[in-house]
């Protein structure tokens, strides 16, 4: 209540402005030219110091998501049990991925039908074993195309299945999906709902495709195994 001036600079990197530096002072016409040429001055620096913090950040986040992908892959690589392979899966995406729910759908050739094999996190229960048509609900959509997806908002995408919600009580706002895939063939998807903390953007799906990878290789390895 007690400002009477203020003196506001723009923070510049090139030509995006990310900020701005702002003075307040109680007194009438408090700031002069000669105030904002060394404002101007110090935001320049103040702009370089802004853009290395955030690299430096991003550096640093890039770190943990590779060695998190890594730890993650020594988990769901060290059994040949199917079940518990595919439970290791979405719980750790569950917490990698920082979402409210995981879910693995398995394509099953045969019946032209995904087949929810394993689920972590909220509504987790109800989903486990249900099956859909091979194209129906987002994740049958990503096993029959085998192309990920990102919905920021299910209820504006019609090939969203929101029977699964009624009956777990769960509402499911985003979804991320990306197909599980080997040696050339889709054997499946991995989806993921609400992101704790702003939405899903391509970088997310990066990283969720990643771990993809070894996931689909976990999965034919055990499924293997337990064909002999």
């Amino acid at each position: 209540k007690e400002v009477r001036s203020e003196l506001c600079v723009p923070i510049t990197l090139g030509v995006k402005i990310i900020g701005v530096l702002a003075l307040q002072s109680t007194r009438l016409e408090a700031f002069a030219k000669h105030h904002v040429s060394a404002l101007e001055m110090l935001v320049d620096q103040l702009a370089i110091a802004i853009e290395n913090a955030r690299l430096y950040a991003e550096i640093n986040q890039r770190v943990q998501e590779l060695k998190s992908l890594n730890e993650i892959g020594q988990a769901i690589n060290s059994t040949l049990n199917l079940q518990e392979t595919l439970t290791l899966i979405t719980d750790h995406t569950t917490r990698l991925m920082n979402v409210a729910a995981a879910s693995l759908a398995l394509r099953d050739d045969e019946t032209q039908e995904v087949r929810f094999a394993a689920a972590f996190g909220e509504g987790s229960a109800a989903v486990i074993g249900l099956r859909l048509k091979l194209g129906q609900g987002l994740a049958g959509w990503v096993a029959a195309t085998g192309e990920p997806v990102i919905v920021p908002d299910v209820t504006k995408d019609a090939r969203f299945f929101a029977e699964v919600d009624k009956s777990s009580g769960f509402n499911t706002r985003s979804i991320l999906s990306v197909p599980l895939q080997t040696k050339g063939q889709t054997i499946g998807a991995i989806e993921v709902m609400n992101k704790q903390d702003g939405e899903f953007n391509h970088e997310d799906q990066a990283l969720l495709q990643a771990l993809a990878v070894s996931a689909a290789t976990a999965i034919e390895n055990s499924q293997l195994y337990e064909q002999k």
